[in-house]
């Protein structure tokens, strides 16, 4: 593997230890250990927006520095980002994690179903399986 694109609710499960998914999320990123760990921008600020409310920004920052999370190169097409969002009907947060993991040609980590049944459909692999 190359890498994997992750979205925003693997990261608020890996920071939310009494969250449903913590210990779904902690596990496929280390199964994902040594791999680089990508985000779009957007998709990250998603993932930090209870912390800003709770005053614990700088603290999930410093997690997801430690973990390796590395910004993934911009969205790219706005025009193929608008298709996809009117053809999928996911919401745009959704497509443009969905466009980067495309792009990248690498595989997508989400516990959304919905995302994952569209992304599956378009080719792109989802973890967990």
């Amino acid at each position: 593997m190359a890498g994997v694109i992750l979205d925003a609710n693997v990261v608020i499960a890996a920071l939310n230890a009494e969250g449903a998914h913590h210990a779904d999320a902690v596990d496929v990123l280390a199964e994902a250990a040594g791999e680089p760990l990508r985000m779009p921008e957007l998709t990250l600020a998603e993932a930090f927006v209870a912390h800003a409310r709770a005053g614990t920004a700088a603290r999930a920052a410093a997690v997801l520095d430690e973990l390796g999370v590395e910004m993934a190169p911009a969205a790219g097409d706005p025009m193929a980002l608008a298709r996809l969002r009117a053809e999928s009907g996911l919401r745009m947060p959704d497509c443009v994690v969905l466009q980067c993991a495309e792009r990248q040609g690498e595989p997508l980590v989400t516990f959304d179903r919905r995302l994952a049944q569209v992304a599956v459909e378009r080719g792109v692999r989802v973890l967990p399986a």
